[in-house]
Order: structure tokens, then C-alpha cells, then sequence
């Protein structure tokens, strides 16, 4: 792999936007290896897919390179393992770097539980292999547990030398705020629909796939290229908004998933959810003449046919019951029985 190429990918993504935050942690790394091993914890907030994670994996790649610097050298064993991880698309930090460590809400899942956090403390208590750092990236750390969130305190608030915690968060809001006292918080935002164009281009998306996607994700590269690697999941979105826009009846589980119960169907159903708020929002910026700015413009002729069965105080309405509709299904209410009421109101 073309080291140029290397240094900008991780996971098999590029690390576009917030490019502030990237030279932040440039200038931390370079300084972490002119100093004694440091203890910092780091939150990065900001929209799913925006970058978060290929931040922190670039950061842990810098840390444990063995040359140092503000970049990784592309030629140590550190950076050749990090470099095989991203190769076969690995979500396991080992496979990254023996000492980098990675644990996330289990499938089928509410919460990250205190054995996960338990278990990622003991791991970063071992010592490092190359007399290095020991990094542990907690993955949606608004999911923890009270009683994960409460042992991970403990960690944070007598941290060993040598050892970095991330937490990335999407709703920093739902942390306790003696975590977030504890933390440097780093903020992502969305990126440029005209950048996100640029690197689907480069990707060899066409012209209408640059433009759809980068539209559609609404400043989330990883979103992006999910839409034009993975055909099925552009499917499965299309289907969902067209289910909200044709609602002749309106489909309560466009993506057959909200019917099997569990954490499964709740989460399929606040992504059901996002996608018909998405095509609201969109509903109400054509009533107001700003159509140039609709996310779904790969939908321009749905929306077309969809613009006058609402008005936009309407919209504005059921925009409001789709936030109620997600806190309903956070609460354990039944996703199938929140989304067949609001049908029920269109």
C-alpha cells in the first residue's frame, strides 16, 4: 500500500474533515514522545460516522509507533500491524496493536456492562509490550451501564502512567458529568458536503453517487461510503424514507427488522425513525423554497409527489412526536407499538 495512501486511511477509511482535531492530536502525539508517558482520557463527541473512531485509531496508531512524531512512519512493526488491521477491515484492537484495546455495546445489547469495563481495566493495567502506552477506546460510551460508568470513574480519576482512555460519544448529554469533568472533550462536526464529494470521487463514486451520498449522509463521510460500498444498506434506507413519503399504508417496519423484539428491533426502529424525521425536515425546507438543501435530493421525485399531502406546521408536528417516538423506545417502550401510533396520526 502507497504510504501517502496509508497514513490517510484507517479501517479502509479516509480521515476527511475536522481537520483541527486532527492536528490537535498531531501536535499531542509529537509531544507524548518527547515526555514521560502521560495518563489522559479524551471524549470525542460529535454525529455517528462523522470520524470519531478513525480519529482515535490514528491517534493510537501515532502513539505506538516507534519512531515517534506527529505521524505514523508507515515501516515500524507497530504501524505494519495497524496497517494489517485496517487491510481485512478488523474491529478488534488487537488485531490493530497488542497494546490498543477496544470494547463497545455487545449485539443484541442495551448497555455496555461493568464485566466489559472490568475486563478492559484489567487489560490496560498489564504492561505495555514495548514499554509503550496501553490505549482503551470505548466505543458509544453513552451506552455504559450506572455501574460500568461508576468503575470506569474509578480508572479516570487515578489513572496509571502510560494509559489512554477515548470515549466516543454521540450524546455526551447521557455521561455522567463526573466523567466529563475528567475528560478533554474534543467536539466533531459535520463535514462539507463539498469535501465528502471530493473523497467518494476519489473512491471512484460517479458523479450522481458523489452527489446523492455526500447529500444524503448529511456531513458523515463513513455514512457516505457506507451508501456507495454497501448497496443492501442504501436499499434498506431508501425503503424506509419511501415508506414515510407513500404512505398508502404507511410501513411500520420498512426494514424488517423493528418485528424481532429486543434491542435489535429498538435500534432499527430509532434508525426507521431518523430517516422519517430526515424526510420531514426535507418536506418543510421545499414548502419554504429551499430545496437546494433537502439530504434526500436521490429521492427529488418521491418528495415531489409527497410535498402536498402536508403543511409545514404539520411537518413541524410530526417532527416533534418522532422525538417523543425516540425517547418512548429508550425508555423500553415497544418500538412496533410507537411507530403503528404515530401511522395512526399522519
Amino acid at each position: 500500500m502507497d504510504l501517502e495512501k496509508r497514513k490517510n486511511e484507517t479501517r479502509g477509511g479516509v480521515l476527511i474533515g475536522n481537520s483541527h482535531i486532527g492536528l490537535f492530536l498531531a501536535k499531542k502525539a509529537a509531544g507524548a514522545k518527547s515526555a514521560p508517558l502521560l495518563s489522559e482520557s479524551f471524549i470525542f463527541s460529535g454525529p455517528e460516522d462523522v470520524g470519531k473512531v478513525t480519529a482515535a485509531l490514528r491517534f493510537a496508531e501515532t502513539l505506538l509507533c516507534e519512531t515517534g512524531g506527529g505521524e505514523p512512519c508507515g515501516s515500524c512493526h507497530s504501524c505494519k500491524k495497524f496497517s494489517r488491521g485496517a487491510e481485512k477491515g478488523s474491529s478488534e484492537g488487537a488485531d490493530f496493536h497488542s497494546d490498543l484495546h477496544f470494547i463497545g455495546r455487545q449485539e443484541g445489547k442495551k448497555n455496555i456492562s461493568i464485566e466489559q469495563i472490568r475486563e478492559l481495566i484489567r487489560k490496560l493495567s498489564l504492561s505495555s509490550f514495548l514499554n509503550s502506552y496501553k490505549i482503551g477506546i470505548i466505543k458509544e460510551a453513552e451506552n455504559l451501564s450506572e455501574e460500568a460508568a461508576n468503575a470506569l470513574l474509578k480508572t479516570l480519576e487515578e489513572p496509571r502512567p502510560g494509559v489512554i482512555i477515548i470515549l466516543t460519544v454521540s450524546d455526551p448529554d447521557r455521561l455522567p458529568k463526573t466523567i466529563l469533568s475528567r475528560a478533554q472533550i474534543l467536539q466533531f462536526r459535520p463535514v462539507k458536503a463539498d469535501i465528502i464529494y471530493d473523497y467518494l470521487a476519489g473512491r471512484g463514486a460517479s458523479r450522481s453517487e458523489a452527489k446523492n451520498f455526500s447529500r444524503l449522509s448529511g456531513g458523515r463521510p463513513a455514512l457516505a461510503f457506507k451508501f456507495f460500498e454497501d448497496k443492501e444498506y442504501l436499499e434498506k434506507y431508501l425503503r424506509a424514507a419511501r415508506a414515510f413519503l407513500e404512505p398508502e399504508p404507511l410501513e411500520t417496519d420498512p426494514i424488517g427488522s423493528i418485528g424481532k423484539g429486543g434491542q435489535e428491533g429498538a435500534d432499527a426502529a430509532l434508525e426507521v425513525i431518523e430517516i422519517w424525521r430526515k424526510a420531514a425536515r426535507d418536506l418543510v425546507l421545499i414548502h419554504l423554497g429551499n430545496g437546494d438543501l433537502v439530504q434526500n435530493e436521490i429521492l427529488d421525485k418521491e418528495l415531489e409527489r409527497a410535498k402536498d399531502g402536508w403543511t409545514p406546521a404539520r411537518l413541524l408536528g410530526l417532527m416533534e412526536d418522532l422525538d417523543k417516538a425516540s425517547l418512548y423506545i429508550k425508555g423500553n417502550v415497544q418500538p412496533r407499538l410507537v411507530l403503528e401510533r404515530i401511522a395512526l396520526n399522519l
